[in-house]
């Protein structure tokens, strides 16, 4: 018993005799090890909490890879839908179907509408297999819609990065398509413009290491409610308590960066990349599907990028219109990048015209 004492008391002995700078280092390391394993605890408490209040909205595809959610609205006037496009709305980078909740229940009293969550985000399973996230999504969707039994022809809705989705889409079922509407979408010009900046590479381990930290600890949720996670900032404010329960997880951090990735990757721009280009854009690739392509102003008025980039950026998204030779071009007054929230009734408008074109198109052939 006196042994063991003795070498308790060696080892406070030897704390005392550390140096003033190694005992405060000591310090504030317990401190720190502390508050980083109650903040977990907390952050794991939260999870649980919301998970429980937080139930997903739709149904689910079960494929080899994992779940894949999605949420299917049948028109609520038969008269109105019968005959109509079904309508695909697909989120952008970092978005999941949430980001058009608050629109679904206008969108359904046209027509049917279909939205579907990439792997990692909102309720469907995170997937990191190092595939192609963007052919994974697309096919998906192709297998949602034959499990549905749609048979109608698609307009496909696609913000920002989902840009590169429609256009594979349809490139993929051209006979299928009653129309795209891109808004402040992804296109080869773009992606060429972002790779400039920020070179893609196939490694998303290092940020999901650095995901599984952040989100661990909580500082993923704090972003959010502070609004400094890309896109975030944005949503509305109802919304706010169901966007923190994906983008406080690591799984959505990785994600995030996969998504960018298998984007650069089909436009052929990731370096060493290991398969061939996927989407191919070019005058006419979309025959005479209608599309239009709706453009904010608040790149014009707000010096988000030089004069330089946004000259090139302008050029690709004008360069776009020609995919069809059924193309309109929209530059949206008073709007930042999320069109269909700051004007949702630009956006109904356009769903109506294209709808439009496209049945004028059928009574002419």
């Amino acid at each position: 018993m006196s042994g063991e004492v003795g070498e308790d008391g060696g080892v406070i002995a030897a704390l005392k005799a550390l140096p003033k700078a190694a005992k405060i280092t000591l310090a504030a390391g317990s401190v720190i090890g502390s508050s980083l394993a109650l903040a977990g605890l907390f952050e794991s408490f939260i999870r649980f909490m919301e998970e429980r209040r937080f139930k997903p909205p739709g149904k689910f595809l079960e494929t080899s890879k994992g779940a894949v959610h999605y949420v299917y609205r049948k028109c609520t006037s038969e008269s109105e839908s019968k005959d109509r496009p079904i309508l695909i709305l697909d989120a952008g980078l970092g978005c999941w179907s949430l980001v058009f909740r608050t629109l679904l229940d206008e969108f359904a009293e046209i027509t049917d509408v279909l939205a579907l969550d990439r792997y990692g985000y909102g309720h469907s399973s995170y997937v990191n297999d190092g595939s192609n996230r963007i052919v994974d999504h697309v096919e998906n969707l192709e297998t949602i819609l034959k499990l549905l039994e749609v048979d109608q022809p698609i307009l496909f809705l696609a913000h920002s990065l989902a840009g590169v989705c429609a256009t594979y889409f349809a490139l993929k079922n051209k006979p299928k398509m009653a129309g795209v509407i891109y808004i402040d979408a992804m296109n080869s010009g773009a992606a060429e413009l972002m790779a400039e900046r920020m070179p893609p590479t196939r490694n998303a381990s290092k940020t999901g290491h650095l995901g599984k930290f952040l989100s661990h600890v909580g500082c993923l949720r704090l972003l959010t409610y502070l609004g400094k996670l890309p896109t975030v900032g944005a949503y509305a404010r109802e919304l706010l308590p169901e966007l923190v329960r994906t983008t406080t997880k690591w799984e959505w951090f990785s994600s995030f960066k996969m998504d960018f990735e298998s984007c650069m990757e089909c436009y052929g721009l990731v370096e060493n990349q290991r398969t061939a280009k996927l989407v191919h854009e070019s005058e006419g690739c979309l025959d005479e599907i209608p599309v239009t392509i709706l453009i904010p102003d608040f790149y014009f008025h707000n010096n988000v990028i030089d004069g330089r980039t946004l000259e090139k950026l302008s050029q690709t998204h004008k360069r776009a219109t020609k995919f069809s030779s059924d193309s309109k071009f929209v530059l949206v007054e008073d709007c930042s990048h999320f069109v269909m929230w700051d004007k949702p009734e630009v956006v109904l408008d356009t769903v109506l015209d294209v709808m439009s074109r496209y049945e004028k198109s059928v009574r002419n052939r």
